[in-house]
């Protein structure tokens, strides 16, 4: 069935990491256009993946979207590059009441973290 809009182009833009060989993002069409994966080495696999489906995959490198959040030491330094801002002014003092440091466990993290009503799936 033919309709006023033209057939969707398959696309794939990928924004990698800054460091290390991960994708912080991807916009896919169809939504199954690549196979998602995760890691250090997930940019070079989504790239391949693209030429060989036959993708012209379009890299964007977002300074922001780039940046990794991954590790205590990654929030407690764009906090740093946030003093002040507004938005982010429930994280440093949830780093204040939970007495987190650049090194601090993965788990003090997690807590921090806001829990879904029970009840509520999350998608």
């Amino acid at each position: 069935m033919s309709g006023p809009w033209p057939a969707e182009r398959a696309l794939a833009v990928i924004v990698p990491a800054r460091s290390g060989g991960g994708t912080n993002a991807l916009m896919l069409s169809p939504p199954d256009a690549l196979a998602p994966c995760f890691g250090e080495l997930s940019f070079a696999s989504h790239y391949r993946q693209a030429l060989e489906r036959g993708l012209d995959p379009h890299v964007l490198r977002l300074r922001g979207l780039g940046k990794d959040i991954d590790e205590p030491a990654d929030l407690a330094a764009l906090l740093e590059t946030r003093r002040g801002s507004a938005r982010y002014a429930f994280l440093c003092a949830a780093i204040r009441e939970y007495g987190i440091h650049r090194k601090a466990a993965p788990r003090i993290m997690m807590r921090m973290l806001p829990q879904a009503p029970m009840g509520v799936n999350e998608p």
